[in-house]
């Protein structure tokens, strides 16, 4: 299992990008602010939502090997906005940390491919 790790350190924002567009052809110094404003949904300082699994209630909506990769879950906290993280732990163990994609309705959907989160067990 993943673990979090106590004292990791907070990284500076990302000034500028520089990757190629072609064969000899970059970015110049332009600011990751204007290269993500295209899309206005995300916002560039992103938050973490915290939740213990024994409190998360979810919907899989995608799932590989037993684990659920994609869930959607009610969102009661008006501040969470799409590009923010949800992170479920027990304890120290991280069993999905993901981004969150879409928010409608009170509804969010976030995308770990990485899950540890089992599939809910649902009684017939």
């Amino acid at each position: 299992m993943r673990k979090v790790q106590a004292g990791c350190v907070r990284l500076p924002p990302i000034q500028s990008v520089r990757a190629p567009l072609r064969k000899g052809e970059g970015f110049r110094d332009q600011d990751l602010g204007a290269l993500m404003s295209a899309n206005s949904n995300y916002d560039s300082n992103s938050k973490t939502l915290v939740i213990e699994t024994k409190d998360f209630t979810f919907e899989t909506m995608g799932q590989s090997n037993g684990v659920a990769t994609v869930v959607k879950f009610q969102l009661l906290n008006p501040e969470v906005k799409p590009g923010d993280v949800l992170l479920v732990l027990t304890g120290a163990d991280v069993h999905f940390h993901g981004l969150i994609g879409r928010i409608d309705e009170g509804w969010a959907v976030a995308t770990d491919h990485h899950s540890l989160l089992p599939l809910p067990t649902s009684i017939h």
